[in-house]
């Protein structure tokens, strides 16, 4: 039987669309498309279960430090990826955190996977930024007709 928490997590990614067509099933490229959003989808659900715990879900510190473990462990998957790519994601979290809030949502939006395609994304913002604040020249014509 599926906890509530799974039932959650399955309307997550059904409001996701991570779903395929039935034409589209057996093209190999697509399949794995849909098999990697799915995955991050569950990661992102997964790591807001964790962000999201509160004390007062459950009954004293020793359940509550439990919970934290079991939300971390679902998150993180610690079988299935190495320390380099759990502080990866956990540094990326935290990057895309203090960034100014302009900036975060530009980065956001980009959907970066690894710090440093969130720096890029920044960096790229910030470009931008300098080019429309930077004050165009006029060109005087003092050509005498």
């Amino acid at each position: 039987m599926a906890s509530k928490e799974e039932e959650e997590d399955v309307m997550s990614l059904k409001n996701e669309g991570g779903a395929l067509e039935d034409k589209e099933v057996g093209d190999y490229g697509k399949v794995k498309a849909a098999i990697l959003r799915v995955d991050a989808i569950s990661t992102e659900v997964q790591r807001q279960h964790f962000r999201r715990f509160l004390y007062r879900e459950v009954d004293g510190p020793r359940e509550a430090c439990s919970r934290l473990w079991f939300l971390c462990h679902r998150w993180l998957k610690p079988e299935r990826h190495t320390k380099e790519q759990i502080l990866e994601l956990l540094i990326l979290e935290q990057f895309l955190a203090i960034l100014p809030l302009e900036i975060q949502g530009w980065v956001k939006d980009g959907c970066p996977e690894t710090c440093a395609q969130a720096v890029t994304l920044a960096e790229n913002f910030l470009l931008s930024q300098q080019e429309v604040e930077r004050p165009t020249q006029q060109v005087i014509d003092f050509s005498v007709e």
